[in-house]
């Protein structure tokens, strides 16, 4: 993307909203009501067209396909065989997207409280029936799992790589109505519901803004909303995104907080970021997406040490020490 830091332009959708444009342009191409947006590593945009029953992808040469969704706004429900093309079946109510580390796309159907798998090949599975969940956001890990938030349950679920599927938060958590998830670097999940929220090593955080330019987390108590909620967010290489109407914040691993441009208006506007650090917004009621280019970070915001870093550290300097104390004693030692 060439935009200059701060500056919003279209990606895709020429804000009326309708169907057509494969193969051309994304930015000439119509959509209806996106509502979901995912950056895969290789910086292909992924877009939720649900007015339309589709999820579209853009490539970064700005090329518009339809991945998955035949159109059909009867939501499929049947079992899928191996090796079904991702446009072959009908995806009532596609909304919330995630993508993996391997390159996989996960698909939520709320239409059919599924979610979907959907390949580097092309290829559809079904990854969790979820039946009676009203699915508002997703988030992969990177051993295979996902994370999925239950708007009306006011829920967050796991789903392990393995299939079994456990709840992490559920009302008794004090989240309300969670629509946005995102992972962070040290595996934390981040939640936007009613607050911002960070669930770190089994404890729930709230996060907010300390002082102008600073964020703060305090242990999440049993309290009412104070503020703005937030409508989404996300994370890539350190930072995290958190959506407030018209604007989003930039949360820096130093507790920096910086403002970036929003969406047109204040309504919800969910998030995806790029690995160059291109911030997406889907604007649903403008029938298009935007993307603003997050300016450089601080030179002090370096990113967070990996969680497994520590533990191969502190085993090197026990064996380091080891040797040294063996050295030392084999030199004091009295010759035999």
């Amino acid at each position: 993307m060439a935009a200059a830091p701060g500056t919003l332009i279209p990606v895709a959708g020429t804000g009326e909203t309708g169907f057509g444009g494969d193969g051309g342009q994304a930015t000439a191409a119509r959509f209806a009501a996106p509502s979901g947006v995912a950056v895969s590593g290789d910086g292909i945009l992924y877009i939720a067209d649900t007015g339309n029953h589709r999820v579209r992808a853009v490539a970064p040469g700005g090329l518009v396909s339809t991945v998955a969704g035949d159109g059909g706004a009867e939501a499929h429900r049947g079992p899928v065989p191996p090796g079904t093309a991702g446009t072959s079946i009908a995806l009532g109510t596609p909304t919330a997207l995630a993508a993996g580390p391997d390159g996989t796309v996960y698909i939520a159907d709320n239409a059919a409280a599924r979610v979907y798998a959907l390949g580097r090949d092309r290829t559809i599975t079904i990854r969790a029936d979820l039946g009676g969940r009203d699915i508002s956001a997703l988030a992969a890990t990177a051993d295979g799992g996902l994370y999925v938030a239950d708007r009306r349950g006011d829920e967050i679920l796991f789903c392990a790589a393995d299939g079994t599927v456990r709840p992490v938060l559920g009302p008794s958590d004090r989240i309300r109505a969670p629509v946005g998830l995102a992972v962070d670097v040290l595996d934390d999940l981040w939640i936007a519901a009613d607050r911002l929220y960070r669930l770190r090593s089994g404890t729930l955080y709230v996060v907010t803004e300390s002082s102008p330019g600073r964020w703060e987390d305090a242990e999440a108590v049993l309290s009412p909303s104070a503020g703005e909620p937030p409508s989404a967010v996300a994370a890539r290489g350190g930072f995290v995104y958190a959506g407030f109407g018209g604007r989003v914040l930039r949360l820096g691993p130093t507790r920096l907080a910086e403002t970036l441009p929003g969406p047109p208006g204040d309504g919800p506007a969910p998030l995806a970021v790029a690995p160059d650090r291109t911030l997406y917004l889907a604007d649903t009621a403008g029938a298009r997406v935007l993307a603003v280019e997050s300016p450089e970070p601080p030179a002090d915001q370096d990113e967070p040490t990996p969680v497994w870093v520590w533990p191969f550290l502190l085993l090197t300097g026990m064996a380091m020490m080891a040797v040294i104390v063996g050295a030392i004693r084999h030199r004091d030692a009295p010759p035999l």
